[in-house]
């Protein structure tokens, strides 16, 4: 299936070609990132409007109702964010919510320490996208690297490498390689 399969990359900006073919190719794909939830403007501005609710609105509801009525606000309000933002970033978030038994505080720390990748979903039938750092921990059958020629991978930002640098460069390469369970 498309999930047995991931494609790994050095560099955030090496995913809009991957994006683009795979679209292009009819290939179900998710992009997966190793950035911070609450640095995605959507999944921030659905904990502001959690934490600030018409009154009596939270009485007695649980963190994932809570959540589809702060959704359902913010579309309402034409905010700055499309519906599927908006519904991505809640769909994740109800994710949290419900490995922390809706548990307030919990929530409100996982979702101050998650990442998109942290949420990877197995079951999703897609072929995942990450970056080299955000596959830690991971591993799928069948696994792509890209962009393995000088200057990408190792990466260079112009003619100051330094051993570490390149030492650096092997490790991170290392992870990549062994996020393969059977074929590389």
């Amino acid at each position: 299936s498309f999930s047995d399969f991931a494609v790994l990359y050095r560099t955030d900006a090496q995913s809009i070609a991957l994006c683009e073919a795979l679209a292009r190719s009819g290939m179900p794909h998710k992009k997966h990132s190793h950035e911070r939830l609450m640095d995605q403007p959507a999944v921030a501005a659905l904990m502001r409007a959690l934490e600030d609710p018409p009154a009596g609105e939270n009485r007695g509801r649980s963190l994932e109702s809570r959540l589809v009525t702060a959704t359902t606000r913010l579309v309402e309000q034409a905010a700055d964010f499309d519906a599927p933002a908006l519904q991505s970033a809640a769909a994740q978030l109800t994710m949290l919510a419900q490995s922390c038994g809706g548990e307030s505080d919990r929530f409100l720390e996982s979702v101050a320490q998650a990442t998109e990748a942290d949420l990877w979903d197995p079951r999703a039938d897609c072929v995942s996208l990450l970056t080299m750092h955000a596959s830690k921990g991971l591993e799928f059958p069948v696994l792509f690297v890209v962009g393995l020629e000088d200057g990408i991978l190792p990466l260079r930002w112009g003619s100051g490498a330094t051993a570490t640098d390149l030492a650096e460069e092997r490790r991170l390469f290392y992870v990549a390689m062994t996020r393969a369970e059977d074929r590389l």
